[in-house]
């Protein structure tokens, strides 16, 4: 049994009778034997019906949030540390393509969830590129984030944002030196 069926079942069983008093002061209905004023339920049956339908709703959104967020048969979070770890390694390449790999998972559940992607994985995707002088790879990426983005004004606020639009400045003068 679910809450909203406990609650509708608990709701189902109040007593006739109200035991507070009324709002002169009298004595409680129930001492005096007298009948309950009349107090409407708050919560009716549509109104559990729409709280039921907007939690599914939910719970369907967040399930689907969730599957686009695997990276590798994990959430994309769990895979910093295995990234961070490639490249202290040597193994840029490796880390590379996991961060790729998450970047697109961040996208694919910020659409979902209607929000930013989380920026770390951008951050350190550009921060490999620029290391490998690939700048129309570090312009590109960070274009997508910011073009991912909810809103420029509001989208995550801080300072990793602020870090990646002035890489960008950064990568499009390198950029234009290459060219």
């Amino acid at each position: 049994m679910g809450l909203f069926d406990w609650v509708r079942r608990a709701r189902v069983a109040v007593p006739t009778t109200d035991p507070r008093p009324d709002v002169h002061g009298s004595a409680s209905p129930v001492t005096d034997g007298a009948a309950a004023p009349d107090r409407s339920p708050i919560f009716d049956d549509d109104w559990f019906e729409a709280v039921e339908s907007e939690l599914q709703a939910r719970s369907e959104k967040d399930a689907e949030a969730e599957a686009a967020a695997v990276v590798r048969g994990k959430h994309y979070t769990e895979w910093v540390e295995r990234i961070r770890s490639l490249k202290r390694s040597g193994d840029v390449d490796g880390a590379l393509r996991l961060a790729l790999e998450c970047v697109d998972a961040t996208e694919r559940e910020a659409r979902v969830q209607q929000m930013s992607p989380a920026p770390w994985y951008t951050e350190t995707v550009a921060v490999i590129y620029r290391q490998r002088g690939q700048f129309d790879d570090e312009v590109a990426v960070i274009e997508r984030y910011l073009a991912a983005r909810v809103s420029a004004e509001s989208a995550n606020p801080g300072a990793r944002n602020a870090k990646l639009v002035e890489r960008l400045a950064r990568a499009r003068q390198l950029q234009a030196g290459q060219h």
